[in-house]
């Protein structure tokens, strides 16, 4: 990264810092990567409870009538959210705990990772919730959509509700790419069982996508919360003083994203404060400003599959 072109503020980065803060990332990330597909399992076994739902006689009677509020109903909405709640957030302390153990044994420092310390315990349990949240919003919203698509289009019920099998646990954006997909190839004349099958299998695919790029970057989440809470454990302990600060870091590399860049050598004054980004934008997506403004995060991931580290400045 070329740092003429740091903004006023930010903080120079040395070789030997950042290749450090790599390797000692790369470690508590290798711990917490083992807890991935406990993750995907969960995100599965959600999105199962609801498709089955979609082939239900009680789905299929209020399609039949139109009733996209009563179809939605019949939806196992809560055991799903159930399910995340408990897979993801026994996820999330198990990573932390393996997390911990990998930063003890990183540092000469004769102290043990607490784990159980009821800050990092409520924000487990926070950052589960508003993940849960955010994954049911999106299905929630995506669903009442490709139902309220199939009722407008008059769509037999047991023809509408195998093409919406599919689609559950897809992004709405997703889910519209399998949905043209499908029209596309009726369209040039594929008989309509070959085409139900492509689509499926192309709905399959972005699923495996999402639910592996959830559990990634929660797992890259659940490093970085052990990293920091560490870090605050050791100042609590005298082993840190008080004027130890926080830098953003980046992956510079063909892979580094517009959103990611700016924050290279962002610095808070203490352990506690949180950063701020005031853009938003994913690898490939036009950077725009956020619409609410200047967001505060605690740390990376700033970003779905984002890579950035913390480095600490003594």
């Amino acid at each position: 990264m070329a740092y003429a072109t740091l903004r006023p503020g930010l903080v120079r980065i040395g070789k030997t810092e950042r290749e450090d803060a790599e390797a000692r990332s790369r470690a508590v990330e290798a711990a917490t990567a083992r807890f991935e597909p406990a993750i995907k399992k969960g995100l599965l076994q959600a999105f199962a409870l609801l498709s089955t739902d979609i082939a239900s006689a009680r789905f299929l009677a209020r399609l039949a009538e139109g009733d996209v509020d009563g179809a939605m109903e019949t939806l196992s909405v809560a055991k799903a959210r159930e399910v995340l709640v408990n897979t993801l957030g026994d996820a999330m302390f198990s990573s932390i705990r393996s997390g911990g153990r990998v930063v003890e044994a990183l540092d000469t420092i004769d102290m043990t990772f607490e784990a159980e310390h009821f800050r990092i315990v409520r924000m487990a349990e926070n950052h589960t919730y508003s993940l849960v949240q955010n994954i049911e919003l999106d299905t929630r919203a995506m669903l009442r959509r490709v139902i309220r698509e199939a009722v407008d289009e008059g769509l037999n019920p047991r023809v509408a509700a195998k093409g919406i099998r599919p689609l559950v646990g897809l992004l709405d954006k997703h889910a519209t790419a399998v949905t043209t997909f499908h029209r596309n190839l009726l369209s040039t004349g594929v008989k309509r069982v070959k085409a139900d099958e492509a689509a499926a299998r192309y709905a399959g695919r972005l699923l495996k996508y999402r639910t592996e790029m959830i559990a990634r970057t929660e797992m890259m989440w659940s490093a970085n919360t052990t990293q920091v809470e560490y870090w605050r454990q050791l100042q609590h302990a005298g082993w840190i003083g008080t004027e130890a600060q926080m830098v953003w870091a980046t992956t510079d590399d063909d892979r580094l994203c517009e959103q990611c860049a700016p924050m290279d050598g962002e610095v808070v004054e203490t352990l506690y404060e949180p950063f701020t980004s005031s853009v938003l934008g994913l690898p490939g997506e036009e950077l725009r400003p956020r619409p609410q403004g200047d967001v505060l995060i605690d740390h990376p991931p700033l970003h779905p599959m984002c890579r950035c580290i913390l480095v600490l400045k003594r």
